[in-house]
């Protein structure tokens, strides 16, 4: 399976996939070069599929693309036939908290490596290659996975770690099978020191919760917000929000936050908002799943921007 990038588009709008220049296999780098002809293949950058593909794999690179029988096959290479069949970028999980669902249950004692890793390669097996963990992680257990994944020792969907989130006293993850794992925050310099510690790990983003999560904690003031934020980027990490108020999303926009985890839930948004959400480009993970009649989708008017 090759390994390509769903990528987030402007703020609001949902998920695409784009279809990269250099796209590399998941389970390794063959060095022999394969032509793929016959499937319908969907780009995922807005464009038609095109049916009776061609498209060639050099050294776990995707080189050439177009119809078949307009690429030859190269010297010593093999030719496959997915005639029937269908093509298309695999996705990112831009927003997940693998481990802990097990069966039925959904604790604590589920984190383990085992549970870590059967979850990533159930994510594999239906086509997703990314997996960004969003800040509830306890231990190194994920430090531990991604090195092995790095180093080729394991497979599965590729595991982006955010370690332990940060947030006021009580405001970080809700259920309680997370209970005990983020960062609880009240001044400057604790925000700038849980950065301090997350970076030293290595994490790919910082995770912070800034909502009052159904009035049962303090909302993450906007002095400390801005702290993470600025600490985040000056180690070169970017900043994600879990957010639910138009005023929290609004703030964090105008302090540079890099993603925000879901929508706003309180109000619409203005289209003044929403312009200025286009200038900076933040990222967002709006939340697929949805119970109830479906809603009025929403628009941004954001032009797609790939990240």
């Amino acid at each position: 399976m090759f390994r390509k990038e769903y990528v987030l588009v402007g703020l609001g709008i949902a998920a695409s996939a784009a279809l990269t220049t250099s796209v590399h296999s998941q389970g390794g780098a063959p060095s022999r070069s394969v032509l793929y002809e016959g499937a319908r293949l969907i780009p995922g950058d807005g464009k038609a599929p095109t049916e009776q593909s061609a498209f060639l794999v050099e050294n776990a690179t995707i080189t050439r693309v177009g119809t078949k029988g307009s690429i030859a096959l190269p010297s010593g290479a093999t030719r496959v036939d997915l005639t029937g069949k269908t093509v298309m970028p695999t996705l990112v999980n831009t927003h997940g908290h693998p481990g802990f669902q097990r069966g039925l249950t959904y604790s604590a004692a589920n984190f383990t490596r085992d549970n870590i890793v059967d979850d990533l390669n159930r994510a594999l097996y239906f086509g997703v290659a990314v997996v960004q963990s969003q800040g509830i992680e306890k231990g190194d257990v994920t430090d531990q996975i991604r090195a092995d994944q790095s180093a080729g020792r394991l497979g599965g969907a590729r595991l982006r770690i955010a370690g332990r989130g940060i947030g006021a006293p009580n405001a970080g993850p809700g259920a309680a099978a997370y209970a005990g794992i983020a960062y609880e925050v009240t001044t400057e310099e604790q925000s700038r020191r849980a950065v301090e510690e997350l970076a030293s790990r290595h994490v790919d983003v910082i995770k912070i919760w800034v909502d009052d999560r159904n009035g049962r904690a303090p909302r993450l003031p906007s002095n400390l917000s801005r702290a993470i934020i600025d600490e985040g980027h000056k180690r070169g990490l970017r900043v994600n929000a879990h957010i639910f108020y138009y005023a929290d999303a609004a703030d964090l926009v105008q302090a540079g936050i890099d993603g925000l985890a879901h929508l706003v839930r309180d109000k619409k948004w203005t289209t003044r908002w929403s312009r200025r959400s286009c200038s900076t480009r933040p990222t967002s993970c709006p939340t697929s799943l949805q119970s109830g009649p479906p809603t009025r989708r929403c628009r941004t008017g954001c032009k797609p921007a790939i990240r």
